[in-house]
């Protein structure tokens, strides 16, 4: 590996932390360009003397979660406070699990340290339920473990009397919770009875919906603001943004996920043929082949033909022909790793949300276990 040179002005003021991470950087599997990527973000971070912002950039299989990941770690061991920010919940949580994996891979005793990394957001859209291994670092989780904790009726301290209580005078205790049990119980007889009576009372009757007018008039006033943001280009990213002003990019030039054959239009296209293939992508085993015919090769550009793009509830949009055609496809994958008796991981990505959930009800039967020998993986962009 080739010597990754510091600024003079930095091996002078060098600390010992920072001397401990770039061990660690350079010790590390990362690649070169992303050894050079956390490096040189480290480094701007003590920089005062010119732009702090540093912009890590490459195309899908290049590495980003796992640098952005390696990075976090170092700067969490370097003590310094970070907050990391995605566009979707689902780039978030891929990179919370990324950090979660450096940082307890070193640590001594399980969760114990975990303590300065915390999670927040809304567990229905973050879905966070599905993912237990980032419950430790989810504040709403910790929030929820320390008020069961803390509060008097049945937190640490209130278990602990009710038990001093429980072994001085076991008769009396257990007399007033039959008495309490039968006061409760009663209660909630009267409630159901309340609310039953409350049914048969209730007057029959709508509520006054808005008038159809109403509803078309803030439609097309939503129609007018969207169309005035897409021309002021409201939506642009921030990555979008700097690119515009200028600002030096930190390429991570080796593709570790995708064949050869498919990388060579986007890189000479798009990267100017800056982007190297992994060595893992250049071996035999990586082309395969489970189903006969020209068109199930290394790619495929499959012409679905009448299909009809519409939006679901959230406006985000599905195309129902194509979740047929991408469930036949996997019905005969599935088909042949069972005659064949080989292990095959399917793994299909969409850019819309919608389009994710419509193909993942349309192969929910498939184990998404990774474990067995058929299993099924079904994500956005970035949950891959």
């Amino acid at each position: 590996m080739p010597e990754i040179v510091l600024p003079a002005f930095w091996k002078k003021n060098c600390s010992a932390a920072f001397a401990d991470v770039r061990y660690r950087i350079c010790s590390s599997d990362l690649n070169d360009s992303q050894k050079d990527a956390v490096l040189s973000c480290l480094v701007t971070r003590e920089c005062h003397h010119q732009s702090t912002v540093k912009l890590i950039w490459g195309p899908p299989g290049t590495g980003k979660t796992k640098t952005v990941g390696f990075m976090l770690c170092s700067l969490l061991r370097m003590k310094c406070r970070t907050l990391t920010c995605a566009p979707t919940n689902t780039a978030l949580l891929v990179v919370t699990q990324r950090l979660l994996k450096n940082v307890t891979g070193s640590l001594e005793y399980d969760t114990y340290g975990l303590g300065d990394v915390v999670l927040f957001g809304n567990s229905e859209r973050m879905k966070i339920f599905v993912r237990p291994e980032l419950l430790d670092v989810f504040l709403d989780n910790r929030v929820k473990i320390l008020y069961e904790c803390l509060v008097s009726s049945s937190g640490w301290k209130g278990s602990l009397l009710s038990m001093m209580c429980l072994l001085e005078d076991h008769k009396r205790q257990y007399e007033l919770y039959l008495n309490e049990r039968s006061m409760r119980d009663n209660k909630e007889g009267k409630i159901e009875g309340m609310s039953k009576n409350k049914g048969r009372n209730r007057i029959q009757g709508k509520e006054i919906d808005q008038s159809f007018e109403d509803k078309k008039g803030k439609k097309n006033i939503k129609k007018v603001i969207v169309q005035v943001s897409e021309k002021a280009e409201f939506g642009r990213s921030f990555l979008q943004r700097l690119v515009l002003l200028g600002q030096k990019k930190e390429l991570l030039n080796v593709r570790h996920r995708m064949h050869p054959s498919i990388s060579l239009f986007p890189n000479r296209v798009f990267y100017e043929n800056q982007i190297l293939d992994g060595p893992n992508v250049k071996e035999r085993r990586h082309e395969k082949r489970f189903l006969q015919g020209n068109m199930f090769g290394s790619y495929s550009f499959i012409n679905v033909a009448h299909g009809k793009e519409e939006f679901d509830s959230s406006h985000s949009l599905k195309n129902m022909v194509e979740v047929a055609v991408a469930s036949e496809i996997v019905a005969s994958l599935f088909k042949e790793s069972v005659f064949t008796k080989k292990k095959v991981k399917v793994g299909i990505i969409s850019p819309y949300k919608a389009q994710v959930y419509a193909i993942g009800e349309k192969v929910k039967n498939y184990s998404a276990d990774f474990k067995d020998d058929f299993s099924i993986s079904v994500h956005s962009v970035d949950g891959f």
